[in-house]
C-alpha cells in the first residue's frame, strides 16, 4: 500500500524532524580568524562545490562545531536554488561555519543518507517558508524542525538508499558523458570559424569562380567615392565664402591608414585586411557607443517605454531581449541619436569584451547604452553577418582584441581600438557563401547542444521521479516482517531521553552560564550591534547583506533583528539597495 492518496505505506510513519534529531548550528567565524593551516572551515560553498577553496582555523573551538566524515549537514541560509540543502559530509575532520546545521541522529536507528534524501525531498517546501530577503533568505530552526518527513522501517530505509544511489549513479554517468560532449561541440564551432577566416571553407568555391573581383577593388572604389564627396563638400565651403580653393588644397584630405599586415596571417587570393573604421557606412555616427555619464542614469530605467540595449542583450547566439531596461518616450527623444538601426552590428566593449550580434531587422525602436557600440556597415563591402562571425571566431581578430583589452576588474576597450581592428575581408560574394556554410554547420552544433540540454532536463525529471516513487513506498519491495517505524520512533525517543538524563546536570550548568551570558549580551546589545549605515560609511564600499550582518556585530541568533534594522535604514533613506540580479544584492550608505 502506497501513500499516493494520503495513506502511508505499511509500516511507515509521518514524523517531524524535531523528533528524529538534534540540530547544532555552526560558528560565525570572522575573516580575521582565518589562517593558512589548521582545520578547514565548512562553508556553504564547500557543500555545493567540491572544488571550492577552504578557509582554515587554528585555535580553540567548541566540540559541538567539530564535523567528521559521515555527519549529516543542512545549509539553511543563502540563495534559493543554489545554497539550501542537506549533505552527508565526506571531507574528513573539519569545523562548521554559520548558516549550516549539524544534524545529530540517534546511533544505528536512522540511516543518515535516507534522512538526507527525505529532507531534500522537502526542500521546495522549506524554501517557500524561508524568511528574510534583500538577497539573503533563511530557514528558521523552528520551520526546519516542524517539517514532516516520511519514515519507513530501518531495513527499508537502507534498501531505498541503495536503490536510489544505484539509479543516481547511472544518471551521474550519463550526465558526465553529456558534459564531455559540450567542449567538443565548442571546439568544433571554433574550428569551423577558424577555417572560414583562413579561406578553407571556400577553397573549392574560389577555384570555381576565378574571375570574381577582389575585395580590394571594392575598397578602392569606395575610398575614391569618399574622397570625391569630401572634395565636393570642401569646394562648397569655399564657394559659400566666395573664395577660390588654395593650391594643393586636396592634400588636406586624411585618407585611411593602411593596415600593417606583417604580423597577420597570409590571406587567400582576393582577400584583404580592412579596418573596422573603413567598413562602416557614411551615415552619421556609423560607429557609436551609447550615452555616458549623466546623459543616461541607471535611475532613469523603467519597466515600460523604449528599449535600452545593454550588455545582457548581446549574446553570441544572437540578440536576446532577456533582462530589459527601458526609458520613457521623453528620454528617448533626448537620446534618439543613439537609436539602433536594423542589421547594425552590436559589440560589447566592457566586462565581456567583443561579444557580438546583429540588431534584428524587426526589433522595436531601441537605443544603445554606454558599454555597447553599434556599427552601421557599408554593405556593398561587407555582409553584417560576416563581421559578426569575425568577432566570434576569426583568430587574428580575437588576438587583436585580447591584446587591446585594458583593466582587470572591469576589462574593456574604447572606440578607437574598435575602429582600428583589422578584419580579413574576402570578396562580397564569397562572404555570402561563407556565412551560409558556417550557418549550416553551426546549426548542426546548436541542434546537438539543444538535444543535450533536453536530455539533461529529462535526467533531472527522472531523478525527481525516482525520489517521488521512493517516498510513495514504491521503489523497493516491502517486507511485512520488518519492524515498523512506530517501534523505531519509540526507540529513538527512549535513546534521546536517556541521553538527556545523562547530560541533565551538565545542561543545567551550561544553561545557567548561557543565561548569564545572554543577560550580559542583552544589557550591552546596543553597543554590540553597530549602526548599519555607519558600518557601510566607514567601509566606504558596497557590501552584501551577509557581509554587513557580520561586520555590524549580528549573529545567527539575531538575524531577525538585523533585517528589521536594515528595513528601517532603507525606509529612512540611509541605505540604498542595488539589485545586480534577481538574487545578487549589494548595499551602500546614502550620503546625507
Amino acid at each position: 500500500m502506497s501513500n499516493t492518496k494520503g495513506r502511508l505505506s505499511a509500516g511507515w510513519e509521518s514524523v517531524k524532524i524535531v523528533h528524529l534529531c538534534e540540530l547544532i548550528n555552526g560558528r560565525a567565524f570572522k575573516p580575521t580568524e582565518w589562517t593558512n593551516d589548521g582545520l578547514p572551515i565548512i562553508r556553504i560553498q564547500n557543500l555545493n562545490n567540491l572544488d571550492a577553496k577552504f578557509n582554515y582555523f587554528n585555535g580553540d573551538y567548541d566540540e559541538r562545531h567539530l564535523v567528521q566524515s559521515g555527519d549529516l549537514l543542512f545549509a539553511w541560509s543563502g540563495t534559493p536554488g543554489t545554497s539550501f540543502g542537506a549533505h552527508v559530509w565526506r571531507g574528513g575532520t573539519a569545523l562548521l561555519n554559520q548558516h549550516i546545521f549539524r544534524v545529530v541522529t540517534p546511533e544505528r536507528l536512522l540511516d543518515k543518507t535516507y534522512l538526507r534524501f527525505a529532507i531534500n525531498h522537502k526542500l521546495d517546501e522549506l524554501i517557500r517558508k524561508a524568511q528574510g530577503g534583500v538577497g539573503l533568505r533563511h530557514v528558521t530552526k523552528g520551520t526546519f524542525e516542524n517539517t514532516e518527513i516520511l519514515l519507513p522501517p530501518i531495513a527499508e530505509q537502507q534498501q531505498i538508499v541503495a536503490k536510489i544511489e544505484a539509479l543516481q549513479e547511472r544518471s551521474r554517468r550519463a550526465r558526465e558523458a553529456l558534459a564531455e560532449v559540450r567542449p567538443l561541440l565548442e571546439q568544433f564551432r571554433q574550428s569551423v570559424l577558424a577555417a572560414a577566416f583562413h579561406g578553407d571553407l571556400t577553397a573549392d568555391w574560389r577555384a570555381a569562380h576565378p574571375n570574381v573581383k577582389p575585395a580590394s577593388e571594392f575598397l578602392h572604389r569606395i575610398r575614391a567615392e569618399r574622397r570625391r564627396r569630401w572634395e565636393q563638400a570642401e569646394l562648397a565651403i569655399y564657394e559659400a565664402k566666395g573664395q577660390k580653393p588654395p593650391k594643393h588644397w586636396q592634400d588636406k584630405y586624411e585618407g585611411p591608414a593602411s593596415v600593417d599586415d606583417s604580423d597577420l596571417q597570409e590571406l587567400p587570393d582576393g582577400w584583404c585586411w580592412i579596418r573596422v573604421a573603413e567598413l562602416a557606412s557614411d551615415l552619421p555616427r556609423a560607429i557609436q557607443s551609447g550615452p555616458f555619464g549623466s546623459n543616461l542614469l541607471h535611475s532613469e530605467f523603467q519597466d515600460t517605454g523604449i528599449l535600452a540595449i545593454g550588455i545582457d542583450n548581446v549574446h553570441r547566439d544572437g540578440f536576446s531581449l532577456g533582462q530589459q531596461h527601458r526609458v520613457s518616450r521623453e528620454k528617448y527623444e533626448e537620446l534618439k541619436q543613439y537609436t539602433a538601426r536594423p542589421l547594425d552590428v552590436l559589440v560589447t566593449v566592457m566586462a565581456t569584451v567583443g561579444r557580438c550580434c546583429l540588431v534584428p531587422a524587426d526589433l522595436e525602436t531601441a537605443i544603445i547604452t554606454k558599454h555597447v557600440y553599434r556599427i552601421t556597415l557599408e554593405q556593398r563591402l561587407i555582409n553584417p553577418h560576416f563581421l559578426v562571425l569575425g568577432f566570434q571566431g576569426a583568430v587574428e581578430v580575437l588576438k587583436q582584441l585580447a591584446k587591446a583589452i585594458r583593466g582587470q576588474t572591469r576589462p574593456g576597450i574604447n572606440g578607437e581600438i574598435l575602429k582600428s581592428l583589422a578584419i580579413p575581408v574576402p570578396p562580397r560574394q564569397e562572404q555570402d557563401v561563407i556565412c551560409e556554410a558556417v550557418h549550416n554547420q553551426i546549426a548542426g552544433v546548436n541542434n546537438i547542444s539543444e538535444l543535450i540540454s533536453e536530455t539533461t532536463d529529462a535526467l533531472d525529471q527522472l531523478d525527481e521521479s525516482i525520489l517521488a516513487k521512493a517516498f510513495r513506498g514504491e521503489l523497493v519491495s516491502q517486507d511485512p516482517g520488518d519492524e515498523p517505524a512506530s517501534v523505531l520512533l519509540t526507540q529513538i525517543r527512549e535513546q534521546k531521553s536517556q541521553q538527556a538524563e545523562a547530560a541533565k546536570s551538565t545542561k543545567k550548568t551550561t544553561n545557567m552560564q548561557r543565561r548569564d551570558t545572554m543577560r550580559k549580551k542583552s544589557s550591552g546589545l546596543s553597543s554590540q550591534h553597530r549602526p548599519l549605515a555607519e558600518v557601510l560609511t566607514i567601509k566606504g564600499k558596497p557590501m552584501s547583506p551577509a557581509q554587513l550582518l557580520t561586520e555590524s556585530g549580528y549573529d545567527d541568533d539575531s538575524i531577525e533583528d538585523f533585517y528589521s534594522a536594515l528595513r528601517e535604514e532603507i525606509a529612512k533613506g540611509r541605505i540604498r539597495e542595488n539589485r545586480l540580479t534577481e538574487s545578487d544584492v549589494m548595499l551602500e550608505a546614502v550620503k546625507q
